[in-house]
């Protein structure tokens, strides 16, 4: 209910851009959506791939669309599989993780040797951040106790998600691209007013972020490490 607008507006941007990954790695078997939500990524994904096996865990309910799509309503520390996956996507599940090492024991666990991991999750050395943390040293709080919502545990800056994966034998590969848009953004408004000054203080704040590039979400893509003896 505090991201209605991220799950009932499925980011198409986001969508394409790790298409395109997939395509371009010549991923052909296995993936897995770790926190999929309504399933709306790897149904998109279904549909253009049907060679590829695909995934869906989550507490949600959820039912398949495609012979290639099925979906496991499981926690995902519980989620288990024989298969090993190709490729593990999680888009905005990272930052509500309560334990964060079982988190990663399980990606790894899931992924294939030299798997690929997509990873989707809020940067705090964006300007958003930046501009929040300013805004409520001057008593101005809303935005800044939006981002640091409880039920937002965890907060990555591209350096220590980076960290992060390298304790757990991955490898930074890429950044994916894709724009912020405001149909994606929940945000709290009581009157008129306040909805549309917030309306137009992201909207500037989302503009000169597009040409900077210190965008609130990072995408990023890393690889699982061979190991040998």
């Amino acid at each position: 209910t505090k991201h209605s607008n991220w799950m009932n507006n499925p980011n198409k941007e986001l969508f394409q851009s790790i298409s395109k990954f997939i395509k371009s790695k010549k991923i052909s078997n296995n993936i897995v959506d770790l926190g999929c939500g309504n399933g709306h990524l790897i149904k998109f994904l279904s549909k253009g791939f049907s060679e590829i096996n695909f995934t869906g865990v989550d507490l949600y309910e959820n039912n398949s669309i495609n012979e290639n799509l099925r979906f496991e309503k499981s926690k995902i520390q519980d989620f288990q599989s024989k298969k090993k996956y190709n490729l593990v996507l999680s888009i905005a599940v990272i930052e509500h993780i309560e334990d964060l090492e079982q988190f990663m024991k399980t990606i790894s666990l899931l992924l294939e040797e030299e798997g690929y991991v997509i990873i989707l999750t809020v940067n705090t050395n964006s300007f958003l951040y930046k501009i929040s943390k300013l805004l409520y040293t001057l008593n101005f709080k809303s935005s800044f106790l939006r981002l640091y919502d409880p039920h937002h545990i965890n907060h990555f800056s591209r350096e220590s998600l980076v960290k992060l994966f390298h304790k757990f034998n991955f490898d930074k590969i890429s950044d994916l691209k894709h724009p912020t848009k405001m149909k994606y953004i929940d945000y709290p408004y009581k009157n008129i007013f306040t909805k549309y000054v917030y309306y137009f203080s992201l909207s500037i704040i989302f503009f000169i972020t597009d040409i900077i590039g210190w965008k609130h979400l990072q995408t990023v893509v890393f690889k699982k490490k061979l190991i040998t003896k």
